[in-house]
């Protein structure tokens, strides 16, 4: 059975030896062997290859063996049928299959050579020449490809690649082509082994193969040249020199030293000694090596010289001839070259290599990418959890940064080794940080920006246009040269291009922390404004900008060659994008007006998804090479724009989507944060990144806020001159202070990051140092813009005067304080309304709400004392402010029926009872009764966060299981309250009365644990109980109403069938709340006034943000105040519980004496008393005193 990661072993990736045919020669040097040797001994004949080792054993391989593209070595018969999965599509014909047969076609490798069958070159008819094979190369990229062990070395960057290789006009000649000398630049090498001594090699001399064979292969560097490039053609012969391909043989014996040159490679591969403490730090978590596994990599484990990886006498002893390449699609553009002498390593040098495993049938595996979800799933619970607290209690703080120092701790965790094993955490992690740079782009990018886009103000964004377009376009061009400027100047070695590239990336703003501080202060709409705006377009023109300058520092320079194409590519961009974007944008539209119907779930889910898709699709078409060819980002806005202008009048659920949205980039903001923190804390503790690299980061960040401050000072008289709002002194610095850096960047720098780090790599040597120092340095950047722009950005506000600053702005602020008055006046007539409903003073929560602060030694503090004074209720029904309705609340008719007024009404009831109708009546009865519990809970009379609300909604589930039987939700109340209370506090009572009986008199902290345990069941089971009968009056009465058309003409006997159940089981529930204690009921009732406070202060503020009175950003500051009253009051409770727990120990009541809970009753609560009037509102010394009372009027 196929495992969840079962590797097996990579060896046996040669292919078979192809027919030589007659079309083409093998052709050696003057100094190589014209004849096979007799002998194979190291003494007499040193190294060479031209002797007869024996014939190769039988090769085995399993048929799920994986390869090039998912062709397999067990399966080389049908690599005819292979399709090429490459950009450049039908360039790459699959000519495996195709002998040689022709000028254009000499034939397919590996071949068998026999150097009594080849032809001798002339002396310098082939010049074997290598340049910069003797540079050091610190720590190149090993990758386990699947199908071999891989070192790139410049990828398919030829223009800047220093390991140059040429042969003359040899490869022009050998393929009949009519061409001069060609340079030829490393791409990368790589190994072909056996699983035994007898097979390994793909090419065979003298009838035998060898261990191993290496091939360095080149690329010609006319491949992607503009001028005179090399044919893709077919029938052009000049096509076979497309590469150059070395071939050293490889032979292992146990009595060699090890070759030291290739051992840096082998080591990552596979570590065969064991690791000590505090060893091995730059290697990964296992010792197998960071290639071990199929697509993995990582670097050598020391530096190489490519000269000394090559066979003695390499330039005057070798055989060559016109070939292909041996994994499919077979294209027959090769020269190849393979050396006579071997190379020497030691046995265990081979053993190391063999132990590269590849996946066990790769396209049914159950593949380990799911694993990825746990990093997720963690990095989201710390996320929210972050980001739950900065906004109650360190808003200054920038949750991106915050993120980024999470990233980098959970890296270290996860660096702790593990017994030389991949754990989950560290296998999710490693995949996190090698994502793919295009996921990032495409999936990351479009959800961030089509979100910023739709919340703007589209008046106020057209009013700024030109005057963001300024800095977006001019500005960043500006800012993308002078950062490069300073980038070259800190590494000299980079290119010019690949610092403009950095430069471009770095350009562009992510201001999200400042906006928000700025709505939040009241900041000059125009300033802020200019901003947002400045920040979406720059996005634009800095991907525009790096896309140019990152394609020629790679393989694609001769794109840009001319000055004419250059503009017609950047034309297409800026006015193609955003026409393609007006267009999704247009149909976007059209579709979510034709489904735009009120209060329907369907459309509202239709909107939303056709907004996703013209995020997701708007950029995929303008960003695609082979679709729209232009900037996906300017598509985007554009696309975000036309919606944001005309969609919102019909959006179905605003709500929803914003909460969409906002939780999508939520997700995607902490993850992209959080692996740029991994991938800078990885930087830093390797060798790649230093001192002196941590010194150019801080004079970048100092040097990409220079050069703002002369790009807004340079840009300010033009953007004074297209808008309506000048840009003064002050604002010009707050706009260079506000210029942070952040989305964009990280995903750019991720983008180049995963580019570098795959098996197709398109770097320079020693890229993998430069990737690390990138990533280091861009996310070093922005992460001081966070630690030091973003906080800092409040008390710059203040300072300048830009929070209020003119008449008008001031006036908000006294607008705010009369919003704030109406949701007192609000949270003051719930106290009011709520009370005289429970006829209850809740006088002890005034002095721990603010909102009712107003009520202190008021005579309104007291309404039911207040009524019952003369003509004082006709007063307050005519006050001039207007009692905020409480949801739920119970009127004078809507109390409910008794059971004797409905067996009256059953005596005269018409017709027999239809017992197959009370199932369907039932249902809805009950239906009934949870919504009246959903309106409890939004009233404030169901704490939303007990467990005993939960249990009451989920007892109408349970009873609605067995309609067929009368009403019993009540049996499944008591039961769930016995469950939650008696299994919990029957034991910690009996523990704490043990323990109690063991301690002297003095110690009393079990009694007052038990006690306040023992109070807390009390009251939820008076608090359920209340809240059963509530809702069973309250449905008793909309039922009779909805079937009989009113309270009095109630004459059919199923409906009275179901009312009188609900009228017994509220009997049954008033019973059980008997034993319930004055001082508990007005516990409990103090806690439901409350609750109604709250949520009609709440109810109140959400109602002034909907009518506009307030902003989101205004009613922060009251939403603060509401959680500060809400977290009072539930402290108050608190320490009334403690209080009364102390109280009741002191009076040293046994608490074996108490009843327990039961199906039968209530456990009751004895009254607390005070020695004084109100002394336990004062925390003075309370007592207990037994003594039960009447509860029916508490539920009337």
């Amino acid at each position: 059975m196929v495992q969840l990661w079962e590797p097996i072993p990579m060896w046996n990736n040669f292919r078979e030896l192809q027919p030589i045919g007659d079309w083409r020669t093998i052709y050696r040097s003057p100094a190589a062997s014209d004849q096979c040797l007799s002998e194979c001994s190291r003494e007499e004949n040193g190294d060479s290859n031209a002797c007869y080792r024996g014939e190769r054993s039988r090769t085995r391989r399993r048929r799920e063996y994986t390869t090039f593209f998912g062709a397999t070595y067990a399966d080389q018969r049908r690599w005819d049928n292979f399709v090429h999965p490459n950009e450049e599509g039908d360039r790459w014909i699959n000519e495996c299959g195709t002998g040689p047969g022709g000028p254009t076609q000499w034939g397919e490798s590996p071949i068998q050579i026999n150097p009594f069958e080849t032809v001798q070159l002339e002396e310098g008819q082939v010049d074997l020449q290598v340049h910069g094979f003797d540079i050091r190369r610190t720590r190149p990229f090993v990758s386990n490809t699947g199908h071999s062990i891989q070192v790139t070395i410049c990828g398919q960057n030829v223009d800047d690649c220093d390991a140059v290789v040429t042969a003359s006009d040899w490869p022009c000649k050998v393929h009949g082509a009519n061409c001069g000398n060609d340079t030829y630049t490393l791409h990368q090498f790589h190994f072909h082994f056996g699983e035994d001594e007898t097979k390994g090699s793909e090419h065979q001399m003298c009838g035998s193969p060898r261990m191993a064979e290496m091939h360095m292969v080149l690329l010609n560097k006319r491949w992607v040249a503009e001028e005179n490039p090399v044919p893709w053609d077919l029938d052009n012969p000049e096509r076979g020199t497309r590469l150059m391909v070395l071939g050293s043989m490889i032979m292992a014996y146990e009595d060699a030293p090890a070759n030291e040159w290739f051992q840096p490679i082998l080591d990552a591969v596979y570590f065969p000694e064991p690791r000590q403490s505090g060893q091995g730090k730059k290697r990964d978590f296992r010792d197998q090596g960071l290639a071990y596994f199929a697509n993995t990599s990582g670097p050598s484990q020391g530096p190489i010289y490519l000269d000394k990886l090559l066979p003695a006498e390499w330039n005057t002893k070798y055989y060559t001839y016109a070939g292909g390449l041996t994994t499919p699609p077979c294209s027959q553009i090769a020269t190849w070259f393979i050396f006579e002498n071997a190379v020497v390593w030691s046995m265990d040098q081979l053993k190391q290599l063999r132990k590269a495993t590849t996946f066990y049938h790769f396209s049914h595996v159950h593949h380990h990418g799911y694993t990825a979800i746990l990093y997720l799933c963690v990095m989201l619970i710390i996320g929210t959890l972050t980001k739950q607290m900065l906004v109650r209690y360190a808003p200054t703080i920038p949750y991106p940064m915050v993120v980024m120092l999470w990233g980098a701790v959970i890296n270290w965790f996860a660096s702790i080794e593990n017994d030389g094993q991949l754990n989950p955490m560290q296998m999710s992690i490693r995949m996190w940080s090698n994502i793919d740079g295009h996921i990032v782009l495409y999936v990351w990018l479009p959800i961030l920006l089509f979100g910023d886009v739709i919340k703007l103000n589209f008046h106020t964004m057209v009013q700024t246009f030109w005057q963001a377009c300024m800095l977006a376009g001019p500005g960043v061009l500006l800012s993308t040269i002078l950062t490069g400027l300073v980038v070259q100047y800190l590494y000299l070695d980079w290119s010019w291009s690949f610092s403009l590239a950095i430069g471009s990336l770095l350009s562009a703003t992510d201001p999200i922390a400042v906006l928000t501080l700025m709505k939040e202060l009241g900041a000059p709409k125009g300033l802020t404004y200019q901003i947002s705006g400045e920040s979406l377009f720059n996005d634009g023109t800095s991907v525009i900008l790096f896309t140019v300058f990152f394609d020629m520092s790679r393989h694609r320079r001769g794109q840009y060659a001319s000055v004419a194409r250059l503009i017609r590519i950047i034309t297409r961009m800026i006015f193609f994008s955003p026409c393609l974007g007006i267009l999704v944008g247009a149909i976007a539209v059209y579709w979510m007006k034709k489904a735009s119907r009120r209060h329907s779930k369907t459309d509202a889910l239709v909107q939303l998804s056709v907004l996703l898709v013209a995020a997701y699709l708007g950029f995929f078409l303008s960003d695609n090479s082979k679709i729209g060819q232009a900037s996906g980002i300017l598509t985007t806005v554009a696309c975000a724009a036309v919606i944001s202008f005309r969609a919102w009048p019909f959006i179905v659920s605003r709500e929803a989507i914003e909460n969409v949205w906002a939780t999508a980039e939520h997700v995607l903001i902490t993850m992209i944060f959080s692996v740029v923190g991994i991938l800078m804390s990885r930087a830093k503790l390797s060798q790649n990144v230093n001192g002196r690299d941590v010194l150019n980061c801080i004079i970048l960040y100092l040097a990409v806020f220079a050069i703002r401050a002369v790009v807004v000072f340079v840009c300010r008289p033009f953007m004074n001159c297209m808008g309506p709002h000048k840009v003064t002194n002050k604002e010009s610095v707050f706009l260079i202070w506000g210029g942070l850096r952040g989305v964009i960047a990280i995903a750019l720098v991720l983008f180049v990051k995963s580019v570098q780090s795959g098996s197709n790599r398109t770097w320079p040597h020693d890229r993998d140092q430069q990737a690390e120092q990138i990533t280091f340095l861009v996310g070093g950047v922005v992460f001081l813009t966070l630690l030091v722009n973003a906080p800092t950005a409040r008390p710059m506000l203040k300072c300048f005067g830009l929070v209020y600053g003119t008449a008008a702005d001031k006036y908000k602020l006294q607008i705010v304080d009369h919003v704030m008055m109406r949701i007192v006046r609000a949270a003051e007539d719930a106290y009011e309304a709520t009370c005289l409903k429970l006829k209850h003073d809740a006088v002890d929560i005034i002095r721990h709400c603010s909102l009712l602060e107003r009520l202190n030694d008021s005579s309104r503090a007291t309404p039911n004392q207040l009524a019952l004074t003369d003509g004082a209720l006709k007063a307050n029904a005519k006050t001039e402010q207007p009692v905020l309705a409480i949801a739920g609340t119970v009127n004078d008719e809507d109390v409910g029926f008794t059971l004797d007024m409905i067996q009256e009404h059953q005596s005269k009831a018409n017709g027999v009872q239809d017992l197959d109708k009370l199932p369907a009546l039932r249902e809805v009865f009950l239906r009934v009764v949870q919504a009246q519990y959903w309106a409890m809970i939004k009233s404030g009379e169901l704490p939303r966060k007990s467990y005993d609300t939960l249990v009451l909604i989920q007892s109408i589930d349970k009873a609605q299981d067995k309609l067929e039987e009368p009403l019993h939700d009540l049996l499944i109340v008591r039961e769930g309250l016995a469950q939650a209370h008696g299994q919990c506090s029957g034991p910690a009572e009996s523990c704490a009365t043990c323990i109690d009986s063991c301690t002297p008199s003095s110690f009393t902290a079990t009694s007052e644990f038990a006690y306040k345990v023992y109070f807390e069941s009390s009251e939820s089971a008076y608090i359920m109980m209340r809240a059963f009968i509530q809702a069973h009056g309250r449905a008793q009465v909309i039922f009779s109403k909805t079937m009989f058309g009113s309270t009095t003409a109630m004459d059919r006997a199923e409906e009275l069938t179901v009312l009188a159940e609900s009228a017994q089981q509220v009997n049954e529930a008033l019973e059980l709340s008997a034993d319930s204690s004055d001082n508990l009921r007005s516990i409990v009732k103090s806690k439901i006034v409350g609750e109604a406070v709250l949520e009609s202060a709440r109810e109140a503020l959400y109602k002034c943000t909907e009518d506009g009175l307030l902003s989101e950003e205004d009613a922060k500051p009251v939403t603060a105040k509401l959680d500060a009253d809400e977290h009072a009051l539930r402290l108050a409770r608190k320490d009334l519980s403690m209080q009364i727990a102390k109280a009741a120990s002191q009076e040293d009541r046994a608490i074996s004496l108490r009843k327990n809970i039961s199906n039968n009753s209530l456990r009751s609560f004895h009254e607390v008393e005070s020695h004084a009037d109100n002394s336990s509102n004062h925390g003075d010394t309370i007592s207990i005193s037994y003594r039960h009372t009447n509860t029916h009027d508490d539920f009337a």
